[in-house]
């Protein structure tokens, strides 16, 4: 071994002198960021919203979405400050999945307003932080108990969530369906009372199939793999080995591998290499494969799925003993076996580690849909299912299997805490009115804990409501406007075109939500001005407050299972539209902590080299 000096055999680059530039959190270049991201996020909002195709500036791949995860992750800031808002969204997406255009509108409206005041941020900080726990009781006064063996209103949660990506481009009765058959393969994935296995979202395995329309989907139990050209040949009916004595008789067992059998594999146990010249490493790789494929086949193995290569020696020994194999699974399918097998995968040849890595299947058997076929694999005893996802195009079908698997991730939620929000904006249209009643009615005392004026207090405030109105309106899109009614406080969507004197209301008389009914003796509160002009509305006061909003969603629970056999009716009856408790309050204490954050900010520096 030799050493050489660091100045000999190479060049040394000279050291990139650093070219910082400094930027306050009043600075145009970052309230333009702020304002830019705030407005895609916006035109993303709701069932009238806009997809975005997102494409890098080398012309990679091209992304079409208007899901907030996909549109995150492919999106990309460059601000500091944007990217701690980025961050801050994601992280709520990690454990909730959905909220995230409603995280990041809230926010983005809470910094751009707060620093229009004028006022310190500190001093903002404050009061944000005061009003936000006010939102957290207004929010908890007005959650719906959801009875989770009601199946309408189970759908309808799942319908709320399909039904604000409108690039799914679904019919009413393909969203419907597709809302069911989510709902099906979510209790298809719930285990019995007494098992010992544990709920997960993940035992649902979505299926994507291009080129066939939406209503051609289907749920199957246990799991699909798309079958190779070889399995195609054989018959519908897979004959494997089954286990003949013990408790899994009549069972097929199966092995799980994630190392490459291909002969180039050194996995294994406690071995040190020493190859003479005359030997053949692979030679003694298949070798060791061999006597493990003998132990296989001795404890009546039928099936060995390996997620890399299987030597053609090995597979051609396991086919003359009639063992099946299945190889080149990728991650997902790897994955997917061993949830519906229940087997360990194991990464060594030694064969004195099978004994407790086995995994059985109840039955295995050839099937053709969608002009394929499949590998359908099935074990009652593993709560499993698939749900095959039919759309005639490639965009829409990623469209369509995200926002499935968030429905998933939904009813996961409400199965943990089955609490509802009024949906459709009629939450935020609420929290606003009580808020700007609270704020016209705080006491000096209140003042005083602040630390501010009362001057100071009704800026910040009335502009922290006007943030929930926002978020309200912008579900309108291309000149829409809505309406509230003073009683209830829930939003009456008015189209592009007309105006609050027309007699739409007349005939239209539900709320966005749903749940709410207009009477034409009300006068409604017009709510296209800013909020902070709207602060005499007679509303009840915030403290102890009995909201009515339950007792109505039961009334039309009820209504609706009356009128299920009137098919006249029940087209005209509009569909409840509700949000999952817990995701919304998550994403309103993530928005107001974020941008408390990012008020806290002086100075941005950042490196151009």
């Amino acid at each position: 071994m030799c050493a050489s000096s660091p100045g000999l055999g190479h060049r040394s680059l000279p050291n990139q002198q650093a070219n910082i530039k400094t930027y306050t959190l009043k600075s145009q270049q970052v309230l333009l960021a702020i304002s830019t991201f705030k407005q895609i996020l916006q035109s993303c909002y709701g069932p009238m919203g806009h997809a975005k195709m997102i494409q890098n500036n080398s012309g990679g791949y091209m992304t079409t979405t208007s899901a907030s995860s996909k549109l995150l992750q492919n999106l990309t800031v460059s601000k500091p400050v944007l990217k701690l808002m980025v961050a801050a969204i994601q992280g709520h997406l990690s454990r909730f999945s959905d909220g995230g255009l409603y995280c990041g509108l809230v926010m983005s409206s809470l910094v751009h307003t707060c620093i229009g005041t004028g006022l310190h941020p500190v001093l903002c900080c404050t009061i944000n932080e005061h009003l936000a726990q006010k939102c957290l009781q207004l929010l908890d006064s007005i959650k719906i108990p959801v009875d989770i063996a009601d199946m309408r209103t189970m759908i309808c949660i799942v319908r709320s969530v399909i039904e604000t990506k409108p690039l799914c481009n679904l019919t009413h009765k393909e969203l419907d369906y597709i809302s069911a058959l989510v709902l099906e393969a979510f209790l298809k994935a719930v285990p019995n009372i007494g098992s010992s296995n544990t709920m997960s979202i993940s035992h649902i395995e979505l299926l994507s199939v291009e080129g066939f329309p939406a209503h051609q989907s289907r749920v199957l139990d246990g799991v699909l793999l798309e079958a190779t050209k070889f399995m195609t040949v054989l018959s519908k009916t897979v004959t494997m080995p089954q286990v003949q004595s013990g408790p899994q008789q009549g069972q097929i067992r199966v092995a799980l591998y994630d190392i490459s059998m291909a002969g180039d594999s050194q996995n294994f146990v406690d071995v040190d290499y020493e190859f003479m010249s005359d030997v053949s490493a692979q030679d003694v790789v298949v070798s060791e494969m061999m006597r493990m494929a003998e132990r296989l086949v001795a404890d009546e193995v039928g099936l060995v799925a390996c997620q890399k290569v299987i030597h053609p020696t090995v597979k051609k020994f396991f086919k003359e003993s009639g063992v099946w194999t299945l190889d080149r699974l990728s991650r997902m399918h790897i994955d997917a076996v061993h949830k519906v097998t229940g087997a360990q995968i194991i990464s060594a040849f030694n064969p004195d580690l099978l004994s407790d890595t086995y995994g059985y299947l109840t039955s295995a058997n050839m099937i053709e849909m969608y002009n394929k076929s499949y590998l359908h694999l099935l074990n009652h005893s593993q709560p499993i299912c698939t749900l095959a996802l039919c759309s005639r195009t490639g965009a829409v079908l990623e469209e369509l299997k995200n926002v499935c698997n968030v429905a998933n991730q939904t009813l996961g939620l409400i199965l943990s805490n089955p609490m509802v929000l009024p949906g459709a904006g009629c939450t935020e249209t609420y929290i606003a009115s009580n808020l700007n009643k609270y704020i016209s009615s705080t006491d000096e005392s209140c003042l005083e804990e602040l630390g501010c004026t009362r001057a100071q207090y009704l800026t910040v405030a009335n502009n922290f409501a006007s943030c929930f109105e926002a978020v309200a309106m912008a579900l309108e899109h291309d000149g829409g406007s809505h309406v509230t009614d003073p009683t209830n406080h829930h939003r009456y969507s008015i189209p592009p075109g007309l105006s609050q004197d027309s007699d739409w209301l007349n005939v239209h008389n539900i709320c966005a939500c749903g749940i709410t009914t207009f009477h034409t003796s009300e006068e409604p509160q017009n709510h296209m001005t800013r909020r902070s002009k709207n602060c005499e509305l007679p509303i009840g006061n915030i403290d102890g407050l009995s909201s009515p909003v339950t007792s109505q969603f039961k009334a039309n629970r009820n209504e609706s299972n009356n009128i299920a056999t009137d098919p006249d009716r029940q087209a005209s009856r509009k569909p409840v539209v509700l949000d999952c408790f817990s995701i919304k309050r998550n994403a309103l204490c993530i928005a107001v902590e974020t941008a408390n954050m990012v008020l806290r900010i002086k100075h941005t520096l950042e490196d151009t080299n």
